[in-house]
């Protein structure tokens, strides 16, 4: 147990057992498992289920759970209806995911009862990720999505869940970085008890996450999740056909050298890179470890043996980092060279308490002079736009502030950007999937929020912006 797990808020909490172990600051491992594909009968799956449970569960160290999360391949059945053929007893262990993709309000409602009815305790909301079928902004928008900031408040409105927010630490950009920081900042606002990283592998930005949410005195639960490789995944990881996922170039390169070993020799060095991952994150502070793409239970099983036995290898920062520099060799996991680095000197040490750290001053905005003179106009028109009817100067507001015509204006909150304009529908913040350099993977123009915290920070009002939250 590290120092960090200790400050987590311990309260009594009783008849939940994945939270008991959280908020007592025991390192917990969970294995992901999807809802089968279309092709596999619900009976069979549900057969299926229960295995991998009976494995994860009997493993020594106590502290394993499964992570089960919906396919997009499987719509009519959702992770919540295929977490309730779990036996009764043991479903507070396990974390359901819980998506808002193709959800309306009232369909988002009707899985929360049926999570509360089978006694599913613990919900990881999620906006959801653009069908891969979708390739622009215009049909995207005739698909509903349900904010998961929203859905977060809809559960905290029953009073029975344990809610996790999700995150993705994997930005590289000042202000992509600050909206993936201020978003989860809201979703705690909204309730959420633990938090839950995207993938990836460059654990100078989980680190990054741990040292801000540390240094703003933050002490939830952090959850990283981790991914097994496999040759498929790999393809499809370099293709950009995993949503949110981010690649730098050489750690590309990297991987397309172990695509070239035996099948044994591959599997052996993502085991190595996975095990390292995860004793990295627990001297970080990180609380537990979510690990993805485990197909089978003998995989499961043998994936945790090797896991437990590196918790225990790697006692200390030092010993570790020294293994991981050594493994990792000069990899730059950055995309690209100017990225943004909240604090010096990271993944040099663990949380410097005798010294905490300063944030770096974010590099002058860039705003164009015609930026400003569409900013002052429109501030001239519609400053009070949030206090009158929706549908007032709607034409001019759609000339100059591309209005969407929702029913609740936002401008003068949103630096008079009209946050409905993204494509997914979500106006509490960036979304995961947000690309790199801060563009729309759909329009492939700077995403809305991205503008909007950029004008923030031209603006002098950055701390609004984690404030603010929209129904």
């Amino acid at each position: 147990m590290n120092e960090e797990q200790l400050e987590i808020n311990l309260n009594p909490v009783s008849g939940n057992a994945l939270r008991r172990t959280l908020e007592n600051g025991e390192f917990l491992t969970l294995i992901e498992t999807q809802v089968p594909a279309g092709e596999m009968d619900k009976a069979a799956a549900t057969q299926r289920l229960a295995v991998l449970e009976k494995t994860v569960l009997s493993q020594e160290n106590g502290n394993t759970a499964l992570a089960i999360v919906d396919n997009p391949a499987r719509p009519d059945w959702k992770a919540v209806e295929y977490a309730a053929g779990l036996p009764e007893n043991t479903r507070d262990r396990h974390l359901v995911y819980l998506s808002g993709a193709n959800m309306d309000r009232a369909s988002v409602s009707e899985l929360i009862q049926m999570a509360e009815n089978a006694g599913l305790r613990n919900i990881v909301p999620v906006s959801g990720n653009i069908p891969g079928e979708v390739k622009n902004a215009r049909d995207c928008k005739k698909i509903p999505f349900t904010e998961s900031t929203i859905i977060l408040q809809m559960l905290a409105e029953r009073g029975s869940f344990f809610t996790g927010a999700t995150v993705n630490p994997f930005q590289y950009t000042p202000y992509t970085l600050l909206g993936s920081y201020y978003k989860l900042i809201k979703k705690f606002n909204c309730g959420a008890g633990f938090m839950i990283t995207q993938t990836g592998w460059d654990m100078l930005k989980l680190q990054a996450l741990s040292w801000y949410l540390t240094r703003r005195d933050i002490h939830f639960p952090k959850i990283a999740r981790l991914t097994l490789l496999s040759p498929e995944k790999v393809e499809n990881i370099k293709a950009g056909n995993s949503p949110g996922i981010k690649i730098s170039r050489d750690m590309s390169k990297l991987l397309t050298e172990e695509l070239t070993y035996s099948k044994s020799l591959f599997e052996s060095v993502q085991y190595r890179r996975l095990e390292l991952q995860a004793a990295g994150c627990r001297l970080m502070g990180f609380s537990g470890i979510q690990i993805s793409g485990v197909e089978s239970p003998a995989k499961a099983e043998f994936i945790l043996k090797r896991i437990n036995a590196a918790l225990k290898e790697y006692a200390t920062f030092d010993h570790w980092l020294s293994e991981y520099n050594s493994f990792m060799a000069t990899t730059e996991m950055a995309p690209f060279s100017n990225d943004y680095r909240m604090f010096d000197r990271i993944l040099y040490r663990n949380y410097p308490y005798d010294n905490p750290p300063e944030t770096k001053e974010l590099p002058p905005p860039s705003v164009s002079s015609a930026e400003k003179i569409g900013f002052y106009l429109k501030s001239f028109f519609f400053s009070r736009a949030d206090r009158q009817r929706a549908g007032n100067g709607r034409l001019l507001k759609k000339l100059t502030a591309n209005c969407a015509g929702c029913n609740s204006c936002r401008l003068p909150q949103k630096n008079f950007v009209c946050c409905q304009t993204c494509p997914m529908g979500l106006v509490n913040g960036i979304c995961g999937n947000v690309n790199a350099d801060g563009n729309c993977p759909l329009t492939g123009k700077e995403c809305v929020h991205h503008k909007i915290i950029r004008l923030a920070h031209w603006r002098n009002n950055l701390p609004e912006q984690e404030k603010l939250l929209t129904e």
